[in-house]
């Protein structure tokens, strides 16, 4: 679980083959916590459907080249078409897809510079945070 800056706390569930970890692990190529963390280590860069989703932007940097990606989250207990609802009164969706922005597509074999990055060679910044730190 993690929270934002505006301490709304925010899961990443395991999930299935359309949504949570297992989706975006297996059909974009991240999997690492470390850039969902770093992401969501800040306010959304964008909001819709009246703040229920929102969107953190990042970027990792590896051996000089940059490559940005987004994390959607499901603020509220259902997703948007209502097929998928979590459990508890106070129950978020949460982390429903993350992904490379501008890198290809993964699911016809382009290159995908999040994919099995080395733990201590790249680099993470959130805009808002300030200046990239090691990862």
């Amino acid at each position: 679980m993690q929270t934002d800056w505006d301490s709304r706390r925010v899961p990443t569930r395991t999930g299935n083959s359309e949504l949570g970890w297992q989706h975006f692990s297996r059909s974009h190529g991240i999997t690492s916590c470390r850039l969902i963390n770093a992401a969501l280590k800040g306010k959304p860069d964008k909001l819709s459907d009246q703040q229920r989703n929102l969107e953190y932007w990042g970027s990792a940097i590896k051996n000089g080249r940059q490559a940005d990606f987004v994390v959607k989250v499901r603020y509220a207990k259902t997703t948007d078409d209502g097929r998928y609802e979590v459990p508890g009164a106070k129950g978020k969706a949460g982390v429903i897809t993350a992904y490379c922005r501008g890198c290809g597509n993964v699911r016809h074999g382009s290159t995908n510079l999040l994919r099995g990055l080395p733990r201590a060679d790249f680099h993470l910044q959130n805009p808002e945070a300030g200046p990239a730190k090691s990862a």
